[in-house]
């Protein structure tokens, strides 16, 4: 009996202290999304091109924040990878990430990134898809898009991608340009 009072007692600790820590999380993200949401609203009030390119960065950087330890050195490893060219692990990585946190739209994001790098479209457009389900603002993810449309010459669907990410990203690099020439382009093409 004492045996069963005591496993009882261990089992209502453990929940009380998963409870806790599930609150912890929610908690931590919502403050991680009212960050974000205060980020985006300054980088649409930025007086100077350098400071909205200075929130773009801090935008990016709460979106590599994952909440756990493992999953940010995963993600560190990844882009390590990415950047030299070890692009079959950088996959391992970002499938470990997205196999643990499939809401982590960042572990989505970068693995497009790297089915773009060896020109794999099609899964490059469902990770994209999947990261602006998670993130509808992802201007990383909204450039992407519109560099495939680009690449298999649909240049309507790349000019709504662009607009959309120039929407959400006013200082996002050469958003005005590439948003001009595709207009000019479709309207050659008309």
């Amino acid at each position: 009996m004492r045996m069963l009072a005591a496993a009882g007692l261990v089992l209502a600790l453990t929940a009380a202290a998963c409870a806790a820590e599930a609150a912890d999380t929610t908690t931590a993200g919502a403050d991680r999304t009212a960050r974000i949401d205060a980020l985006f609203a300054d980088l649409h009030a930025a007086k100077t091109e350098t400071d909205g390119k200075t929130l773009e960065g801090k935008i990016v950087s709460e979106w590599l924040k994952s909440g756990d330890p493992e999953i940010d050195t995963l993600m560190l490893k990844a882009i390590v990878a990415m950047d030299t060219g070890a692009l079959n692990q950088a996959f391992g990585f970002l499938d470990q990430i997205i196999d643990k946190d499939p809401g982590y739209a960042e572990g989505w994001n970068k693995r497009a990134t790297v089915y773009y790098m060896i020109d794999d479209y099609e899964k490059s457009l469902a990770d994209i898809q999947k990261t602006l389900e998670l993130e509808p603002r992802h201007f990383g993810a909204l450039s992407g898009l519109g560099m495939i449309m680009i690449k298999i010459g649909d240049k309507q669907r790349a000019l709504q991608a662009f607009e959309r990410a120039y929407e959400v990203d006013p200082v996002i690099s050469n958003g005005k340009e590439v948003i001009e020439q595709l207009k000019a382009a479709l309207g050659k093409d008309l």
